[in-house]
């Protein structure tokens, strides 16, 4: 429970969040790549835990199927991803405004989750 003499409307909220299983996260980051992530985030229309939800969900599938299959991900050029699976859409319309370094961790693992996809 909330400490101090918390409001009728907290501890409800508080409550909530238990019952349905919401945590509170910290990570830390580095402002240049937040603030971009923020920004990709409010042109596409989407919250930011809606964004790292598809992302840890595609991440997921795509941790699962490597460890079940080992097969080679696809040779598909980037520029020739199209998607509509809508875990993936975002990744794919914001990958070009990441910097260099990010396209190749994040790059690969929509490779694979991609070429599963299309199986």
């Amino acid at each position: 429970m909330p400490v101090g003499n918390p409001k009728n409307q907290t501890i409800w909220s508080q409550r909530y969040q238990e019952k349905v299983g919401y945590i509170t996260k910290g990570y830390k980051l580095k402002k240049d790549l937040t603030d971009n992530f923020k920004e990709a985030c409010s042109k596409s229309g989407i919250s930011q835990a809606a964004a790292l939800t598809q992302f840890m969900e595609a991440f997921i599938d795509t941790s699962n199927n490597s460890a079940s299959t080992n097969t080679e991900p696809s040779s598909t050029p980037e520029y020739m991803i199209n998607s509509e699976d809508p875990k993936l859409s975002f990744i794919i319309e914001t990958y070009d405004n990441l910097s260099d370094n990010h396209k190749d961790s994040i790059y690969k693992y929509v490779k694979k989750y991609y070429s599963k996809k299309t199986k």
